[in-house]
């Protein structure tokens, strides 16, 4: 199969599931050409205080992760809140099945998903604020997750109190 049948099929699937509300199920960011960042979390501990950290490890594709997992796909709930840019793009969140993942995706104008964040150690997230051209998604860890618009790879992680 040449890379541009593969690139139109892996958009078709990801289009496909995100309107049945299905996402892909593993620590990374998919994005609408079937392109994937997966990304790793880590905590360190000082004395009391715990910081979180989430760094993209590698890339992937849509391709490779079936060859792997023959369902890699989870179910989804948008949650109400969600944000509207002047450009028509939306900003979504919410939670997976699990009790422990969480998501933030971004959908164009037309309703076609741009790219989604997916975390089993997040859990859910229940609002976003933008700030600037950064989403501020908060996880029912008491913790914030910001989220750069343009490049989403690029994530910190900090506590709500």
């Amino acid at each position: 199969m040449s890379r541009n049948n593969y690139d139109m099929t892996a958009r078709e699937v990801i289009q496909q599931n995100w309107r049945k509300q299905i996402l892909l199920g593993c620590e990374g960011i998919v994005f609408n050409d079937g392109n994937i960042i997966i990304l790793d979390f880590y905590t360190t501990i000082s004395n009391t205080q715990r910081s979180y950290y989430i760094s993209p490890i590698c890339d992937t594709t849509l391709s490779s992760i079936e060859k792997y997992n023959n369902d890699p796909w989870v179910e989804v709930t948008i949650h109400p809140q969600h944000i509207k840019l002047e450009n028509g793009d939306t900003i979504y969140c919410g939670e997976g099945g699990m009790g422990n993942e969480g998501f933030v995706a971004m959908e164009d104008k037309d309703g076609n998903l741009k790219w989604a964040f997916f975390s089993t150690q997040s859990n859910p997230f229940v609002g976003i604020d933008l700030m600037n051209d950064t989403i501020r998604a908060h996880s029912t860890y008491d913790r914030y997750y910001d989220i750069n618009l343009l490049s989403p790879e690029n994530i910190k992680i900090s506590n709500i109190r």
